[in-house]
């Protein structure tokens, strides 16, 4: 048996075309493990979505009272554990939160001063999320204009 050690140029072409192939399928890995660390990071974020929803008598159209409706727009569930409220600490049994996108009627209420007393509301919801981290949500409620206005910072990890 003899064996040829002679390279041909079509050898060289084929080293080379696989060399190419190469660094090209690791610039290709490279790049797609950015993307996904980058979208990793978009979705393990937390986020919430408050609105007021007002409380009307049935007899005369009375506005009694108000109340902040708590929504789950993250793509992680949340449990709602506490919240301060004009700093008063409310412990509540924790309350599951699942994502909007799949459970759109699942919220949670706080409800609001009466007007009679204050009319501005300071407030902490204080959630866990799915991977048991701690976030913190701050906000400010103004009663102006026969109305309560709403808002809030982004969500922060608590340590």
């Amino acid at each position: 048996m003899n064996i040829d050690m002679n390279i041909s140029l079509i050898d060289l072409i084929a080293s080379g075309i696989s060399l190419l192939s190469l660094i090209a399928a690791t610039y290709v890995g490279i790049t797609q493990n950015r993307i996904n660390k980058k979208l990793y990071k978009m979705q393990d974020n937390v986020d919430v979505f408050l609105r007021t929803e007002y409380i009307f008598s049935n007899e005369r159209n009375n506005l009694l009272g108000a109340k902040i409706q708590i929504r789950n727009i993250s793509a992680l569930p949340l449990t709602l554990v506490k919240y301060t409220f004009n700093d008063a600490e409310w412990k509540i049994s924790p309350y599951r939160l699942p994502p909007a996108s799949q459970f759109p009627d699942a919220y949670y209420y706080i409800n609001l001063p009466s007007t009679n007393y204050k009319d501005y509301a300071v407030y902490e919801l204080h959630f866990l999320d799915a991977l048991k981290r701690k976030w913190l949500i701050k906000g400010f409620a103004e009663f102006k204009n026969n109305e309560w206005h709403l808002s809030w910072d982004m969500p922060k990890r608590e340590k």
